[in-house]
């Protein structure tokens, strides 16, 4: 098993055309050719929508990364961590405007396991406790 890195996705989203967005696609295209088996971790997914979705760096919407996340994800030999939190943590983002991913990733974690999320946010104990 391999595991991918947030650059090499993020070059492939944004199909850049410099040196490492060719890398990052020679990268993917030896995965499909050779079947080798690739996850990409919850923290790398947490790492290319905050780059992603940045007012400083891209400013993607919610909606477009989570799009090309998808789709990305369907590509042959790719799998993710934790994808029914993944997919949850997904629609909280995509729903609700005030929350940051990593908010939406504890909700969905929470929800999913039956933790409680100890934490100093109010909207986000508020949403918790729904």
């Amino acid at each position: 098993m391999n595991i991918l890195d947030a650059n090499v996705v993020i070059r492939v989203l944004l199909n850049e055309e410099s040196k490492d967005g060719q890398k990052a696609r020679e990268i993917i295209s030896n995965i499909e050719k050779n079947q080798i088996e690739t996850r990409i971790l919850t923290d790398v997914i947490a790492q290319v929508i905050y780059v992603m979705t940045s007012k400083q760096l891209y400013w993607y919407s919610r909606e477009l990364v989570i799009t090309g996340l998808l789709l990305f994800f369907k590509l042959p030999n790719i799998s993710i961590e934790n994808e029914n939190t993944i997919m949850k943590t997904f629609t909280y983002f995509r729903e609700d405007p005030k929350l940051e991913f990593v908010d939406c990733l504890l909700l969905a974690t929470q929800k999913h396991l039956w933790w409680s999320i100890h934490t100093l946010d109010r909207y986000l104990k508020k949403r918790s406790q729904e």
